[in-house]
């Protein structure tokens, strides 16, 4: 076995140095996600506004508890008054991503939003759905049902002739 000996950093190379197991801990990887964040959010609020989503469900969408509707709010408050809603956290921004390829591809097959909101919200005999709406199957609010709903989107598209 091979012991390797701590060598003390050469003075002005700390800085220089990775922090390992510290995601996100570069002041720019840490801009970059609050911008993510930032931009996801206003996303959102857009989706939230075309599909008529009420606050439970924009916190099952999100993988928010009830109990976290202050963190909701929060996030609602600093938007509408122009500031920085804060970094998300790597679950959160999926969840943003894939709810924003959805709305992407239902708005491509629907390009009439009053037939998106329809098919949403629209029991679907696809044994992927079990006879519940896509809209239902989102809001069991696992990440994998947010993956599930955009893949089928993503499938029906790629499989029209043009």
């Amino acid at each position: 076995m091979i012991v390797h000996e701590k060598r003390p950093a050469t003075k002005g190379t700390e800085a220089l140095a990775p922090r390992r197991g510290l995601p996100g801990t570069h002041p720019a990887a840490r801009d970059e996600v609050r911008e993510m964040s930032n931009v996801g959010f206003k996303v959102f609020l857009g989706i939230k506004q075309d599909w008529a989503l009420a606050t439970t469900q924009c916190l099952a969408l999100l993988g928010l508890e009830e109990t976290n509707r202050s963190t909701w709010n929060l996030w609602l408050s600093r938007f509408k008054a122009g500031q920085d809603v804060g970094r998300f956290e790597r679950d959160r921004l999926e969840r943003l991503s894939h709810l924003a390829q959805i709305y992407r591809g239902v708005t491509s097959a629907f390009p009439d939003g009053r037939h998106g909101l329809g098919w949403l919200t629209a029991a679907n005999a696809n044994p992927v759905f079990r006879g519940r709406t896509p809209l239902e199957t989102m809001l069991d609010g696992r990440m994998q049902d947010l993956a599930t709903v955009q893949a089928y989107l993503e499938a029906v598209l790629s499989s029209r002739p043009g």
